[in-house]
């Protein structure tokens, strides 16, 4: 039997109504080494106390309070109490499976990957609807190197914390931490793991139900601060741009990444000139775009990843919202997707090819 131990970092904000129902999934794994850090980013509703209550049986569980500096901050407080073998990061408001502490410590354990990556489902919280979230369909379970993802990098390992296990010493030899930023605070902890990992192992297992529309949305969140995912991949650039450089895969990888994080802080922007900023911000102050000019095109990942660039390089912000406002409500997450469509279908005459969906 594994005696790895496992310290699980949770992170929480006015979440007193939770504190029950989060003892009583930690207190019914199927794993018992484990300690439980719970981080209060200066709630006022009373959830230190309700979590000191609800776990006043398990001395496995500390419960640390801090003044509200987000939750990264929090995650990294965390981080620096853990002792254990293996570290995750939960958020307080998921569903976690009986068996999913047990499972992460038993393939970190026998494989001796830096991280481990597995799957999850979405409970919508609007009509509970639960459906697949994150599937490895395209990957048998087992133990890679980061190579063997190649540009896919990213759209397999994804950015959010909460469907990972990472080895403690992994995180504390190469200095990864969260970003403090209001939003996509995530990104850069996620990504530079992925790019420092020489192994990661998929676990093909949905072991967490992660709970969607609870409260305010990420969408609107972002719409708020829409510059946060490109400073977030900015500080990624300045970590890892040596190993991104000379890996054409990565750069691959982390370009499409890029595209993708600004198209949709784009289309979350509330005003005009917050659209205008994210322009200037990509294309004239940031990362690797000021080389991207002389990148062969060729290279790109896929072809609507260089439409995209182009459409944005070349494009003002207001045919960018024209291409948004046309095809439904900018604001609606759900018509995303048909936006993206929009914005490439709009601009793909600027590249003097024809764009085909899916190519």
């Amino acid at each position: 039997m594994d005696t790895k131990l496992l310290s699980v970092i949770i992170p929480v904000h006015d979440s007193a109504r939770y504190a029950n129902s989060l003892a009583e999934m930690v207190m019914s794994q199927t794993y018992s080494r484990c300690e439980i850090i719970v981080v209060d980013d200066g709630s006022s509703d009373g959830t230190a106390s309700a979590f000191r209550n609800a776990f006043h049986s398990c001395d496995s569980v500390s419960v640390i309070e801090q003044d509200n500096q987000g939750s990264a901050i929090a995650r990294n407080r965390g981080l620096a109490c853990a002792t254990g073998d293996y570290v995750m990061f939960l958020d307080g408001d998921d569903v976690y499976h009986r068996e999913l502490f047990e499972s992460v410590v038993s393939v970190m354990s026998s494989s001796g990957a830096d991280m481990c990556i597995f799957e999850a489902a979405a409970i919508d919280c609007r009509n509970g609807v639960r459906s697949p979230y994150i599937s490895y369909d395209a990957f048998p379970q087992g133990l890679y190197s980061r190579s063997k993802f190649g540009a896919e990098l990213f759209d397999v390992v994804r950015t959010v914390p909460w469907n990972k296990c990472f080895r403690r010493s992994f995180l504390a030899d190469n200095n990864i931490l969260f970003q403090s930023l209001p939003v996509n605070n995530d990104v850069c902890f996620s990504v530079s793991a992925a790019i420092y990992a020489e192994k990661i192992y998929v676990l093909r297992k949905c072991l967490i139900d992660y709970r969607m529309y609870l409260g305010e949305s990420l969408q609107d969140k972002r719409g708020k601060h829409p510059e946060c995912a490109i400073k977030a991949l900015e500080e990624v650039w300045a970590r890892c741009s040596q190993m991104i450089e000379t890996d054409d895969e990565a750069f691959q990888a982390f370009n499409s990444l890029a595209l993708n994080a600004f198209f949709y802080s784009f289309y979350a922007s509330i005003n005009d000139e917050d659209m205008s900023r994210l322009v200037w911000v990509m294309f004239k102050e940031s990362f690797s775009y000021q080389a991207l000019d002389d990148y062969p095109k060729k290279k790109f990942k896929r072809r609507s990843d260089l439409v995209k660039y182009f459409a944005v390089k070349n494009a003002d912000c207001s045919s960018l919202r024209y291409a948004c406002l046309s095809h439904g409500d900018h604001r609606d997450s759900g018509s995303f997707q048909k936006v993206l469509l929009a914005i490439k279908l709009v601009f793909a005459g600027l590249l003097g090819f024809s764009w085909k969906r899916g190519k």
